[in-house]
């Protein structure tokens, strides 16, 4: 989209719905192009608010400009579809040349497993240990070890088959 075709719709689309007071989640591919349009919009129309809003900024190439926050959250999650939109979302953010490549085994499967941890992550302790750098942990470990405990799930063991049976037969690369 040209410059002229993203002011002329998406800068009036976030200024409108600011103005009419709706909350909006915004992906800013150009940051911080949008981000400054809404932010600063936002401040000459918070009182069309009933409860003063927040804005809060989520940036995967920069976390120095980026808020805290638990992008897997296990309270947002009710089945495992839930983990692997989040583990979906991750993956191609952290990896964006895989946005052409969606449905390819070798894009779909490191989604999967990530999936299946945040998952595990999600239902192991209440939910206790359900965030990012956990999932990092876990993905770092050796395939016996990390295996061993997600099968160790009936909710995870089907969904985790194809990578078991492509381990147990040698594909670990």
């Amino acid at each position: 989209m040209r410059q002229n075709q993203s002011y002329a719709i998406i800068n009036n689309y976030i200024k409108q719905h600011i103005e009419k007071g709706f909350s909006m989640y915004i992906y800013d591919f150009k940051f911080d192009d949008l981000s400054t349009i809404a932010y600063n919009h936002l401040l000459k129309h918070s009182d069309k608010y009933t409860v003063k809003p927040e804005f809060y900024i989520i940036n995967f190439d920069d976390t120095s400009r980026s808020h805290r926050c638990n992008p897997i959250n296990p309270d947002f999650m009710t089945d495992i579809s839930d983990a692997y939109e989040s583990a979906y979302t991750i993956m191609l953010n952290l990896n964006r040349s895989w946005i052409q490549k969606q449905g390819d085994f070798f894009v779909e499967s490191p989604i999967i497993l990530l999936a299946a941890i945040i998952w595990f992550l999600k239902i192991y302790d209440n939910g206790k240990f359900c965030t990012f750098p956990h999932a990092i942990e876990l993905l770092s470990k050796k395939y016996v070890d990390a295996f061993t405990i997600l099968t160790s799930y009936p909710d995870l063991e089907n969904y985790l088959s194809p990578f078991i049976d492509a381990w147990q037969g040698g594909a670990q690369d």
